[in-house]
């Protein structure tokens, strides 16, 4: 099975924030973010309490978290998409029972699925590991009606950690 994928600047980023984000801790920590602002704010106009001081480390520590977070992760993904010129070519990933093969404008891969460490499905993405940090990510718009036979294949491999949706 072939598919073909390119990633644009836009979508780049997007893909970068949902694997952020999707942490869990990272999620606690936006959370806890968030409250510190709303709290600075309701303590500010009297609705909690009086003060005579700012509660700076609360105002600071929800600014950290809130707006300066998430401007790192786009600046640093925009900075890795024009950097990287493999990241912006057209790839075209060739799938076998054996093998995975990745053929770019500047590059040719191939991999085993058992040197592969994992496949992960998320809403709009199929992300495919090749170590704890670096993943190929395609977009599953990409995968038309080939979609389930990739399941499939992924799912016949017994020693590949994955985690794939039912449909």
């Amino acid at each position: 099975m072939k598919i073909t994928n390119q990633l644009d600047l836009k979508t780049y980023i997007r893909l970068n924030f949902i694997l952020t984000f999707r942490r869990p801790l990272l999620a606690v920590f936006m959370v806890i973010g968030f409250l510190n602002l709303v709290y600075v704010v309701l303590l500010i106009s009297g609705v909690v309490g009086k003060t005579q001081r700012l509660p700076l480390f609360q105002l600071l520590f929800g600014l950290y978290i809130v707006i300066f977070l998430p401007l790192v992760v786009y600046y640093k993904a925009k900075k890795n998409f024009q950097n990287n010129l493999r990241v912006q070519e057209p790839i075209v990933y060739e799938f076998t029972d054996e093998t995975i093969k990745l053929t770019g404008e500047s590059f040719n891969i191939e991999f085993t699925w058992e040197k592969t460490h994992k496949v992960i499905e998320l809403k709009n993405w199929m992300l495919i590991y090749q170590n704890n940090l670096v993943a190929n990510a395609i977009e599953k718009k990409n995968f038309g009606d080939q979609l389930q036979a990739f399941r499939d294949l992924v799912n016949s491999k017994s020693y590949l950690k994955s985690k794939l949706m039912n449909s």
